[in-house]
């Protein structure tokens, strides 16, 4: 994504905020973040304990604060549980945490907050 690890441009850095971010560098983040969270789906429904998939919202903090993400909004945190729960009833099973895992972690990996943290 145009920061090879350890080699900064200078001894500046790279540059941050605003003016690193542009459309084709979100789009190659979202999908860096897709491709890893299919490729550790098993491995991300696996790592919440008991509790937490006990309820879909436990579930969503539990990505948070993995994810350490700024702050979403109301409206954006119950968009997210709606994915959690469309379908069949929340039961936080293994196929319903690895079905759903993945892709709640693509999308608050993809998310402008995630990206601005």
């Amino acid at each position: 994504m145009g920061q090879t690890l350890f080699e900064p441009p200078n001894v500046a850095g790279w540059q941050l905020g605003r003016a690193w971010f542009g459309t084709g560098a979100m789009l190659a983040r979202m999908n860096f973040a897709a491709a890893v969270a299919a490729n550790q789906r098993f491995n991300l429904a696996r790592s919440f304990s008991a509790t937490e998939r006990a309820q879909p919202d436990r579930v969503l903090n539990g990505m948070l604060q993995r994810l350490t993400p700024a702050p979403y909004t109301t409206a954006e945190t119950n968009e997210m549980l709606t994915y959690l729960t469309t379908g069949s009833p929340w039961t936080g099973s293994e196929t319903q945490m690895n079905a759903k895992a993945a892709g709640l972690a693509r999308l608050v990996a993809g998310s402008g907050e995630y990206q601005f943290v």
